[in-house]
């Protein structure tokens, strides 16, 4: 934990309850979504039998958390944060990925993670976070 300066002031880098509430009910909705997007992509892998690359086109849902997290809080952590708690949910809910899910959670939100890291956790621009979306996939 970092402390603030001597004049009182909380460090950018310090979570508030309400970082970690926010963070959690992003990684909460997005649990719920990924249950619904397990059956959406379960029911479209037949439509990706000539090309199986395609069903790639969908699994950009499962990467938002680790970008818009952090994009609305703006704190170390808040991109695997978020990623483990949705994917927690996701496979407490039944996930037909099973613990899988889990990892991939994990994996997908520290490949955000990096890219954030990487500014410092002071670049908030479209290139910023599509190079996050673009490394979290590339970790998954």
């Amino acid at each position: 934990m970092t402390f603030g300066s001597a004049t009182g002031g909380r460090a950018a880098t310090d979570w508030r309850t309400r970082d970690i509430v926010v963070t959690a009910i992003i990684g909460v909705v997005f649990g719920v979504v990924f249950q619904v997007w397990n059956q959406i992509a379960a029911a479209t892998t037949g439509w990706f039998t000539a090309f199986p690359a395609g069903q790639n086109l969908l699994y950009g849902v499962w990467l938002m958390p680790a970008v818009l997290a952090p994009l609305i809080v703006r704190k170390a952590g808040a991109a695997l944060f978020a990623e483990v708690v949705a994917a927690g949910l996701s496979m407490f809910l039944g996930s037909p990925y099973g613990a899988d899910t889990l990892l991939s959670g994990i994996v997908q939100g520290g490949g955000a993670e990096l890219v954030f890291l990487l500014v410092r956790y002071r670049g908030w621009s479209m290139p910023v976070l599509s190079l996050a979306a673009a490394l979290s996939a590339t970790a998954a």
